[in-house]
């Protein structure tokens, strides 16, 4: 069984998959995607299971997009510090338990930054999105009326 990942952009105008090649030049700076400059675009992580000549979702993350006015990738390092954050005081609070002394006072403090680490940064696809997707991970063996996503293409002066 093999395991691959789908990343889509679900943009107002229709949701577009991004190659791996494509979303490594988003997250380096290398592409600016001017379509969505100054906006925020919702992306979608699929887990893709290959078994048996079959290809199933087996989950799905939504995470923000935020461009910058250049179209440009925006905010990573903000997203980056927030996860360490949240990763540190999740690690440093369960060490904290480990000890053998209790304690009546619970630091409510790692659960709000969790909570607003995904209120800021993540979002919930829907029903209908990820229906959306099963059909294009479902390639030949698609339903009649079922569409693939289109890959999402730049024009040449999207490259610096």
């Amino acid at each position: 069984m093999g395991v691959s990942l789908r990343f889509y952009l679900w943009a107002k105008s229709g949701p577009r998959r991004i190659s791996m090649q494509m979303l490594d030049d988003i997250y380096d700076k290398r592409v600016a995607i001017l379509q969505y400059a100054g906006t925020r675009q919702n992306m979608i992580e699929a887990v893709i299971n290959n078994s048996d000549g079959r290809r199933t979702i087996s989950s799905v993350s939504g995470q923000y997009l935020d461009f910058d006015s250049n179209g440009y990738l925006a905010g990573l390092d903000d997203k980056l510090r927030a996860a360490m954050e949240v990763l540190e005081v999740g690690w440093l609070a369960s060490a904290s338990h480990a000890g053998p002394k209790a304690s009546n006072v619970v630091d409510i403090g790692p659960k709000l930054r969790r909570a607003r680490y995904k209120r800021e940064n993540q979002w919930q696809p829907t029903d209908h999105d990820i229906a959306a997707m099963i059909a294009d991970v479902a390639g030949s063996s698609r339903l009649p009326g079922q569409r693939s996503i289109p890959l999402l293409k730049l024009p040449p002066t999207s490259y610096p």
